[in-house]
């Protein structure tokens, strides 16, 4: 029955809890006969090749009793699995007893085309359109490093008043700040090579600024342009550490997603201060330069997709009070 040498043109991935009699029969009688042999043999989990299948068994724990960790546990079991097969992957066990939506998501968005069995959503669209910028456009957005820097910028919208601005300084979150953005949200995605020199150039905002750093001086250009909006734009980043969290710089944010998924959250308030004298580009300057009127997120962990587009979300909205 086992062989690893063998071609394998499909992929049967389903979940077994720790008892017997929370597992539901798949209906497929060589898969059932090899997990009840699994049970019967007490093998925590199951990896075996019949002619060209693979039939995968991930131990699923007690599902009656998941907490949040222990779903994101199963996320990343997942992940480590190729995306190259043609896969069925089973759901009918754990939605029996928990929410299994945010699976789904993190499934389809790896293996677009995988058959999932036991539970379907139809996942949400991005209701923005991208917006290449010619040259002009870009240096007169960008006047402290276009043309001197590699820096590519892609301005999502839609017809819509603006309510809020986003700008995202990291590939890995562009997706999920599309999916989260409403109609009424202007997305700039930034792509950049970050670099330290010792420049003199003018502003956006009309200032002779020191560029020690590439990505500070686009965060002065770009929020200088989302102010134009009348909004209190978010900067969103991804910086990965070991550690889960997410730093807060300017207007305090909610975080209440965030704390459901065990991140923790500092905040810290940037005030503008007379008695800075200062030209050299940090958080501190652009405090100086635009008051209490912008958000820097910095992210050192990024979620699976569906709860880093709710925790996305939380984050960009716009509370007018």
């Amino acid at each position: 029955m086992t062989n690893p040498q063998a071609h394998i043109e499909s992929v049967y991935m389903c979940f077994l809890p720790f008892q017997y009699n929370q597992w539901q029969q798949t209906g497929i009688h060589w898969i059932d006969e090899q997990i009840e042999r699994a049970y019967h043999n007490k093998e925590k989990e199951l990896d075996v090749h019949c002619d060209k299948m693979r039939l995968i068994g991930i131990a699923a724990g007690n599902p009656k009793r998941y907490t949040t960790e222990d779903e994101l546990l199963l996320h990343d079991r997942i992940m480590t699995y190729p995306s190259d097969i043609e896969l069925t992957v089973d759901l009918s066990t754990l939605a029996h007893y928990m929410d299994v939506s945010g699976l789904y998501w993190t499934i389809k968005n790896k293996w677009p085309h995988a058959e999932v069995l036991g539970y379907h959503e139809e996942l949400p669209e991005q209701k923005l359109e991208a917006h290449e910028l010619s040259e002009h456009e870009m240096y007169q957005m960008l006047p402290l490093t276009y043309y001197h820097h590699k820096v590519k910028i892609t301005e999502w919208r839609t017809d819509e008043h603006a309510k809020q601005v986003v700008i995202v300084l990291h590939p890995d979150l562009f997706q999920s700040v599309l999916l989260a953005a409403t109609a009424d949200t202007v997305v700039l995605t930034v792509e950049y090579e970050d670099q330290v020199s010792e420049e003199r150039r003018i502003a956006r905002n009309g200032k002779n600024v020191t560029v020690q750093s590439v990505r500070l001086a686009i965060l002065d250009d770009l929020i200088h342009y989302g102010l134009q909006y009348n909004t209190q734009p978010v900067v969103l980043e991804y910086l990965p550490e070991d550690s889960q969290k997410i730093t807060f710089y300017g207007m305090k944010r909610p975080s209440s997603a965030a704390l459901r998924y065990r991140m923790q959250n500092p905040h810290y308030q940037l005030f503008a201060s007379k008695y800075r004298q200062s030209s050299i580009l940090s958080y501190d300057y652009l405090a100086d330069q635009f008051g209490e009127t912008f958000t820097i997120a910095e992210m050192t962990h990024l979620l699976p997709l569906k709860y880093q587009v709710e925790l996305i979300r939380e984050i960009i909205t716009v509370d007018k009070v």
